[in-house]
């Protein structure tokens, strides 16, 4: 039939109309026959994974843009998982194998379990295998629907009250006790499997397989519904006791909140997503877990255990995460990072409104994070030593931090006790500490000039001619001679950086009270070797380096900045100028070098600024100033 092109647009517009209108209302077909599907009414948001290999756990996914049909779930092809929606009619608890509420490991912790929710009505249940790696799934249906919230809150007290600890592959409930939301977009109930799939089969009392028959499950699941009522009275309490113990989240906390599951939940789907992940997953770890899950809020090992658990558990972790090998030391930096910064447990007294508490805690007794730093730099001191005495200990800095992370070394920690490794920084604390530097000048960053004069870095203004003694710490250098009866490396570690922060107060208070004035040839030297140093740290390109510069440059005035980046070569100095811009930006924006190294791999996928080009360069300069 022949059609006017000009009308065809118009009818194009109009099915995408009817289109549109009829995936909001589409309804899948069900099979009324199907009593077993029934049970499991909301299909929207379904999770679904490949059959797995036997003893391999399934790789699960979510689908969010159309409802699980009964067909699908008859036509088998794939393990099948749904959610909760306002209400339900049953709740379910997880047991893993090696859970300490697991009947093999603790053989009369169920009776315990059941006992705890007697009080709230529910005296019986189904009991199946998950799967084949032996976890429990026990149903627990109802007769009435219930609201999902109000009942797994409900019941998640109970439980603690009984002494169990809800976590995250040990005891789940479902639905779980998430966040009360007052956003228009609430975060959705976990998901789980649905039974009877491969691996499930229905227990009897005595926890034995019997059969996986979809008839016995609903005949004994009716069963329980009429035995399962639930004591009004009993659940008004429990929840009344919620809100005492629970906290209001504000609509920004909310929105907050499911922020970060929207980006947590989809897990890894390319590389280079780890650092940004793990960020968010310590965030709502640190931030709401005591609401989410309604325990203590984590700080410390626990947090750390948190974050590790929820990132392996995530999709797309074994396939697309290039940090499996270091991810425990990744959580412990990213925990270290938010205990240390401005954020706090929700509705707590800390942070900005922390509140002034007295300890009694004895000096030399270190909380965890002091541990795992003085571990950290233990092993970074134990590499450096062993990459010397294997002769392998690259001089350039890129070529030393690739080195090192071989270690299982994280580059985060590489960058923050620079001073153990860094060529430049290694180098300058054996001069300060009056040892022999013959190989200096050839230990450099790769890309920079070679530093004739690595002395420390004095301003015209304030600064003592510098002199033949040794500055430093001679005594507990890092890299002492061979044969040398070497302390315990931590405590070495600690007394060093004791004995040096020491060293640097007295220095500092030494030069307030006996400034002296320096002639004019010493202090334009002193000056002229400040300006190189400089200019080598720039040409480094390395942020740990343009850090220090940026800090140098806010206290120096215009004119000594464009003595610094001043060069006959046109293109030297286009370059010196760009990283001396980049320089003052970090410092201004408080960037650490983990986060600007984060920055050019995500944004160009490069993990040097030297390796920018130049139209990448200003572009990036250009973001850091907006």
């Amino acid at each position: 039939m022949f059609t006017d092109s000009r009308v065809q647009p118009l009818q194009e517009q109009r099915t995408k109309k009817v289109i549109s209108v009829e995936s909001k209302t589409f309804k899948y077909v069900q099979e009324k026959s199907e009593d077993f599907l029934a049970l499991f009414p909301h299909r929207y948001d379904f999770i679904y994974a490949p059959h797995p290999n036997p003893k391999e756990k399934p790789d699960w996914r979510s689908e969010n843009r159309y409802p699980l049909s009964d067909r699908q779930l008859l036509a088998g092809e794939y393990l099948y998982g749904v959610r909760f929606e306002q209400e339900t009619q049953y709740v379910l608890l997880d047991i893993d194998r090696t859970s300490p509420y697991h009947p093999q490991n603790a053989p009369l912790v169920l009776n315990r379990l059941y006992e705890a929710l007697e009080p709230l009505g529910i005296t019986d249940h189904i009991t199946c295998t998950s799967s084949d790696s032996q976890g429990l799934h026990i149903y627990f249906p109802i007769t009435k629907a219930f609201n999902s919230w109000k009942l797994s809150k409900a019941i998640s007290i109970a439980l603690g009250n009984a002494g169990f600890k809800l976590k995250l592959g040990q005891l789940e409930l479902f639905p779980n006790p998430k966040a009360y939301s007052t956003d228009e977009t609430p975060s959705l109930f976990n998901a789980h499997r649905i039974p009877l799939q491969m691996g499930s089969y229905i227990l009897d009392d005595d926890l034995q397989p019997i059969n996986s028959s979809q008839t016995h499950f609903v005949r004994v699941w009716k069963m329980c519904q009429q035995r399962n009522n639930l004591d009004q009275q009993q659940l008004k309490r429990l929840l009344k006791k919620a809100k005492q113990i629970s906290y209001q989240l504000s609509n920004n906390a909310s929105k907050f909140l499911n922020d970060l599951n929207t980006e947590i939940d989809a897990g890894w789907t390319d590389y280079g997503q780890t650092n940004r992940l793990l960020g968010r997953i310590t965030m709502r770890s640190f931030i709401f877990n005591h609401i989410i899950e309604g325990t203590a809020p984590l700080e410390g090992k626990a947090l750390v255990e948190k974050i590790v658990s929820v990132a392996k558990a995530l999709p797309g972790y074994k396939d697309w995460c290039r940090h499996q090998h270091e991810i425990e030391e990744r959580a412990t930096e990213w925990a270290r990072c938010i205990e240390n910064s401005h954020y706090f447990a929700y509705g707590t007294a800390k942070g900005k409104y922390r509140e002034l508490t007295g300890t009694n805690q004895v000096d030399n007794e270190l909380d965890y994070n002091q541990q795992q730093a003085q571990e950290t730099q233990a092993k970074i001191v134990a590499a450096v030593k062993d990459l010397r005495s294997k002769d392998a200990l690259p001089e350039a800095a890129t070529s030393r931090f690739k080195a090192l992370l071989k270690y299982h070394i994280g580059g985060a920690s590489l960058y923050r006790y620079r001073e153990l490794w860094h060529p430049i920084e290694l180098e300058s604390n054996r001069e300060e500490s009056g040892l022999q530097m013959t190989a200096f000048e050839d230990a450099r960053t790769e890309g920079a000039n070679g530093l004739k004069n690595p002395t420390s870095l004095l301003p015209p203004t304030d600064g003592n001619l510098p002199t033949d003694k040794g500055l430093g710490d001679s005594d507990n250098a890092i890299d002492r001679p061979e044969g040398n009866n070497s302390p315990d490396p931590v405590q070495a570690v600690r007394d060093r950086i004791k004995k040096q922060l020491a060293d640097q107060q007295q220095a500092r208070s030494l030069a307030q009270k006996t400034p002296i004035a320096l002639p004019d040839e010493a202090a334009n030297l002193i000056h002229r070797r400040a300006l190189q140093r400089m200019r080598d740290f720039l040409l480094s390109g390395e942020p740990i380096l343009l850090i220090e510069v940026g800090q140098w440059l806010a206290k120096q005035p215009q004119r000594v900045r464009d003595e610094l980046i001043f060069q006959e070569d046109e293109r030297q100095q286009a370059l010196l100028y760009d990283l001396a811009a980049i320089s003052e930006c970090l410092v201004a924006l408080n960037c650490s070098p983990w986060e600007v190294r984060f920055q050019l791999e995500e944004r160009y996928g490069k993990s040097l600024i030297l390796e920018l080009t130049i139209e990448e360069r200003r572009a990036w300069v250009g973001t850091l100033t907006q």
